[in-house]
């Protein structure tokens, strides 16, 4: 993570600008890596002091209800017990991130990128996660419940004792994920990859 988008998620954590201006600040970065910078500062309020860290390893709290945060890039961020209830984060990469707690009730995370990152215990009841990338990644204790998982990815990710209950998991690619106590039956696996999946005490009269 680069010392601008450290700035970028360090601003919108303290309030000094709102979710829409650091959504359009953080893709702006990702659009244009070496003319972005002047384009920050120029954002900034001018009360604003530089923050000091280290990019590679700093980590950065967002404790804010977000919405509407199509593409933006939480990767590597740590932002665990936020609430993303109802919000549009389509594409959004949150690879690596540390999102223990999160609240994705009835989110859109159509084709979002979260490989690798901790999710256990979050919740993504009624969440749209259609094509999203879920691999592994670790949803220990994770809500899933009436969750839209068709055509996505959850190779060699960790679902223990997380809860499906009407769940889609149609088309989507499960080759490898460990799914011990987990309970899949009645769900609807048309089309799904299993191969090598681990389900120990769990996946009882799958139906396909």
């Amino acid at each position: 993570m680069n010392e601008e988008r450290i700035k970028v998620l360090s601003l919108l954590q303290e309030g000094k600008i709102s979710v829409d201006e650091a959504t359009r600040l953080l893709e702006a970065l990702d659009s244009s890596a070496d003319a972005m910078p002047q384009t920050v500062a120029a954002a900034m309020p001018s009360d604003t002091i530089s923050v000091v860290a280290q990019p590679t390893t700093k980590k950065v709290k967002i404790k804010l209800p977000l919405h509407n945060a199509k593409t933006v890039q939480f990767a590597g961020a740590t932002i665990d017990n936020t609430n993303f209830d109802g919000a549009t984060m389509e594409h959004a990469n949150f690879e690596g991130a540390d999102l223990t707690n999160a609240n994705f009730q009835d989110a859109s995370l159509h084709a979002a990128y979260l490989g690798g990152a901790n999710l256990r215990n979050a919740n993504f009841t009624d969440a749209n996660l259609e094509g999203a990338f879920l691999g592994g990644g670790d949803f220990a204790d994770a809500n899933f419940a009436d969750a839209n998982l068709t055509g996505a990815t959850l190779e060699g990710g960790s679902f223990a004792n997380a809860n499906f209950q009407g769940a889609d998991l149609t088309g989507a690619n499960l080759s490898g994920a460990n799914f011990a106590n987990v309970d899949l039956s009645g769900q609807s696996l048309v089309g799904a990859t299993l191969e090598g999946v681990s389900y120990e005490d769990g996946m009882v009269e799958i139906a396909v």
